[in-house]
């Protein structure tokens, strides 16, 4: 079954406190596990403020893609991103 997630946005304090690189490092390890599922880069759309990226439409543009490309065999469609 097909799962889909959101990276842990960059988020001012709490990124000072909490060293959520190691979190979204995990989280991008998880993707190793799973053949049909992906994440949302949420990097750089974070907002300084709140933990929830503002702008909605380009995240779920973000996890549509990925389903586009990768569930429903749409080709043409870019949805991945360059992995360290």
């Amino acid at each position: 079954m097909p799962f889909y997630y959101v990276q842990i946005p960059p988020y001012g304090i709490y990124d000072v406190f909490v060293n959520s690189a190691f979190l979204r490092e995990t989280q991008l390890k998880s993707m190793d596990h799973s053949d049909h599922g992906g994440m949302a880069v949420t990097f750089d759309i974070g907002e300084d403020k709140s933990i929830r990226p503002a702008e909605k439409i380009k995240l779920g543009e973000r996890q549509s893609y990925c389903a586009l490309a990768r569930d429903y065999t749409i080709k043409g469609i870019q949805f991945s991103w360059p992995v360290y």
